[in-house]
């Protein structure tokens, strides 16, 4: 049989070899980290930071925005509360405060109450010379006519504008002195203006302007002046003034001056015994309309739209 020999050159140690690669190859020394790859970690946790502020923010606005919840409705809820409540809020400091805007809030609307009960005027300062109130007196003609007299008209703060007697130059049969209060020395005086003369005065002077008067369609008549219905405030077409009459009160009659004046104002015109003056009946119309003004000017916007409504049915659009 062969006998197997042993290598005559034996493999040296594993120690040995890697202390020789070693002295072969020589360890390079670990590279140093960059500048820029240092400074991300700082970056990382600078990121992080941010997030939790921002995440701490969102939080902290969640919070305010539940507790403003809770703190409306437990006062809404304590609005609602039950009298014994009510009476134990009454003792906290705030209560004095919540009485004081609950008592202003009442003296408003109080306030404002009144004001509508009253319906003071809503003109505008710088419309007020669009408003003119106006009264006639008349006589009486041999052909049984009415024929004007005097002229009276005041502005919207009751000055007088023009106050004149008017000549005649019909016939007068009655001068009507218990009503109307005026004689033949009054018509016959120098201070008596024309006819004509005065009604181009009064055209004048009614041109563009709201006219404000009682039964002003027998003023506009004997004046021979025509004026637009629009700007037309007649007391005795105004509904709220009229009174009801026949059985069922459906059939709506004007009242007389005298006596609106004295349900509406509470003054007396016109007294027993005493002669009319047209300056004191423009006055009571004036006051009347402003009493009212402010429904009143709804109710002529109201008919004025739908007047245009209407033509626009009938014309077609203007262009």
């Amino acid at each position: 049989m062969c006998q197997q020999t042993e290598p005559t050159d034996q493999m040296p140690p594993l120690e040995n070899k890697m202390e020789t690669s070693a002295e072969v190859c020589p360890k390079t020394p670990p590279k140093k980290k960059s500048g820029s790859k240092r400074a991300h970690p700082a970056r990382l946790k600078k990121k992080q930071r941010q997030l939790r502020k921002a995440q701490q923010q969102h939080r902290q606005s969640i919070t305010d925005e539940e507790s403003s919840v809770v703190s409306f409705s437990s006062s809404n809820a304590s609005s609602i509360a039950s009298p014994s409540r009510k009476k134990d809020a009454n003792n906290k400091p705030n209560a004095g405060k919540k009485r004081n805007r609950k008592q202003r809030s009442k003296k408003s609307s109080s306030s404002s109450s009144t004001q509508d009960n009253k319906d003071e005027s809503m003109i505008m300062s710088e419309e007020h010379s669009r408003y003119v109130a106006l009264d006639c007196e008349m006589v009486g003609t041999r052909l049984g006519h009415s024929v004007l007299a005097r002229v009276s008209i005041v502005n919207f703060f009751g000055n007088v504008i023009l106050d004149t007697h008017v000549k005649v130059e019909e016939d007068i049969m009655d001068y009507r002195t218990d009503v109307s209060g005026v004689t033949a020395e009054d018509l016959k005086s120098e201070a008596a203006m024309d006819f004509q003369q005065c009604i181009d005065l009064v055209s004048a002077i009614l041109e563009d302007k709201i006219l404000i008067g009682h039964g002003l369609k027998n003023d506009l008549r004997v004046l021979n002046i025509k004026h637009p219905w629009y700007d037309i405030r007649d007391t005795t077409k105004y509904t709220p003034f009229l009174k009801p009459s026949g059985e069922d009160g459906a059939v709506l009659l004007p009242r007389k001056l005298k006596e609106l004046a004295k349900y509406k104002l509470s003054k007396d015109i016109q007294v027993e015994g005493q002669a009319h003056c047209s300056i004191e009946d423009a006055r009571a119309s004036l006051e009347l309309y402003k009493s009212v003004s402010s429904k009143w000017e709804k109710m002529i916007r109201y008919k004025v739209n739908k007047t245009k409504e209407i033509e626009q049915k009938i014309c077609g659009p203007s262009n």
